[in-house]
């Protein structure tokens, strides 16, 4: 599978595992929901980050002056951001915050992965080639398989 289907199939896990954690605000049992999000997040990004964008970046000096890679990273530390506000909502014990603070990210979230899939993805693929791009999915399988997260 190449690095961009893999990514997209990630996505769509990432998406399921917002609604589980969704479905657990009024629970007990959110926050490891949470934390188990986290490391899923953290690993997609790393993926993305050192996998893909950083082959990006070795073939083309023009890519690191992109708008759209830029802000891509810009994101990725924004969410990471949201997802430490959404952890210190859970102190306060109160669902009303829990739940705007959820959603906020959510909204990032889908924003980012969208962005993603109809912006950045596309122009990675019109940058690389078919070859590149499957040994680069070998590689983001082969990392996805050592981790503790599940498989998307």
């Amino acid at each position: 599978m190449n690095i961009i289907d893999f990514l997209e199939k990630d996505h769509d896990r990432l998406r399921r595992e917002l609604v589980r954690v969704k479905n657990s605000l009024s629970q007990g049992g959110v926050l490891e929901e949470i934390k188990t999000y986290i490391v899923m997040q953290e690993l997609h990004e790393s993926i993305e980050d050192e996998i893909l964008f950083a082959k990006v970046n070795q073939i083309s000096e023009r890519v690191s002056s992109i708008d759209a890679l830029i802000t891509n990273k810009q994101v990725h530390k924004k969410i990471g951001s949201h997802l430490n506000r959404l952890l210190e909502s859970l102190k306060t014990n109160r669902f009303a915050t829990i739940q705007h603070v959820f959603f906020e990210f959510c909204a990032l979230v889908e924003t980012h992965m969208e962005h993603e899939e109809f912006l950045i993805f596309p122009y990675v693929k019109s940058l690389l080639s078919n070859e590149t791009l499957e040994e680069l999915g070998e590689k983001a399988q082969s990392r996805m398989e050592r981790s503790d997260v599940l498989q998307p």
